[in-house]
């Protein structure tokens, strides 16, 4: 959690939650309250190679219920379903996929999910806009209707849905203190790519468990990523970049600390070469020890903000509207 704008720039991480089985409470999230490894910790622990047995109840109905609407409609034409309810149905889905990967802290979060046509020029499949606001952090989604010159199936469009979601969920609860936005090659890469080592954590174990409720998801999976589940530039150009925004004679880059190619082995999720580790029982063993866990949302927000930190509805200092895109 930031210091107000004058004060000592010593930031007070908050320790991030995970879904505990034993209870159906939902966290409540600080926003820009986390460390972006923690936060990815945490999230991927409560989720990644999970059976359905150890899931939360609101898991296991989000899960029965995505592949249930899921099913339904990828049976439909395509030119049938974007005529029509095309909307209704990705809003659903949205919901469902924000209640089991990310804790039901997103889709409150989005003022748009837009479903458009880009340019030809225009090569992305999806965009994700912080909105410039001072309370509440919101995002407009857009998720481009095509492929090619052909309507996306429903499953092309939810890949991109799972991409853009991802970004939002970090951009809205990562910290953008000062120390932190130093580190942003080895975090999100907010500042060049969007597709830094925790972005790309998040999305290949969210990938990796979406892609077993469906073929035709993890097909999509697959294909687009070239095998890897990954989002993002390969590991060379990834190192590229970053040492290229930090040669710019320019405060942004001067002062970033160098992509980490070789990561430590303490890590429980790391990028090495072009794949993505999940160290799964350490994993469980650190999250289990340091979450924290999901309680009355009344007493964490009391708590919170007499801390001077920030919760869903309360102020937050916000970093510089950037758009992450796929």
């Amino acid at each position: 959690m930031l210091s107000k704008p004058g004060e000592s720039l010593k930031v007070l991480h908050s320790r991030p939650f995970a879904y505990k089985k034993s209870t159906d409470v939902r966290p409540v999230l600080c926003y820009y309250a986390y460390r972006a490894r923690d936060l990815m910790n945490c999230t991927v622990a409560s989720f990644y190679e999970i059976s359905d047995g150890q899931l939360t109840p609101q898991q296991l109905r989000a899960k029965r219920e995505f592949i249930a609407v899921f099913e339904r409609h990828a049976k439909r034409q395509t030119k049938n379903l974007h005529a029509t309810d095309l909307y209704n149905v990705m809003n659903k889905l949205m919901e469902l996929l924000d209640t089991f990967f990310f804790f039901g802290s997103v889709t409150h979060l989005v003022h748009w999910l837009v479903l458009t046509v880009f340019p030809p020029w225009d090569l992305k499949l999806g965009l994700c806009e912080e909105l410039a606001t001072k309370i509440i952090p919101k995002f407009d989604i857009s998720i481009h209707r095509k492929r090619g010159s052909r309507l996306a199936t429903l499953a092309e469009l939810v890949d991109t849905l799972l991409h853009e979601m991802t970004h939002t969920f970090l951009m809205a609860f990562t910290c953008c203190c000062p120390k932190c936005l130093r580190n942003d090659h080895n975090a999100l890469s907010q500042g060049t790519t969007g597709h830094g080592p925790t972005f790309c954590g998040l999305s290949y174990a969210a990938m990796r468990c979406l892609g077993q409720w469906n073929p035709a998801l993890d097909e999509v999976f697959m294909d687009r990523s070239g095998g890897t589940y990954i989002d993002g530039p390969s590991l060379a150009n990834q190192l590229r970049i970053a040492e290229e925004t930090r040669q710019k004679d320019r405060s942004e880059g001067k002062n970033m600390l160098p992509y980490i190619k070789n990561p430590s082995p303490r890590l429980l999720i790391w990028n090495q070469e072009d794949k993505v580790i999940i160290d799964v029982e350490r994993l469980r063993a650190h999250v289990k020890r340091t979450a924290m866990t999901p309680i009355d949302s009344a007493w964490i927000t009391t708590s919170v903000l007499a801390s001077g930190g920030s919760v869903h509805g309360s102020e937050s200092n916000t970093r510089s509207s950037s758009p992450a895109m796929e």
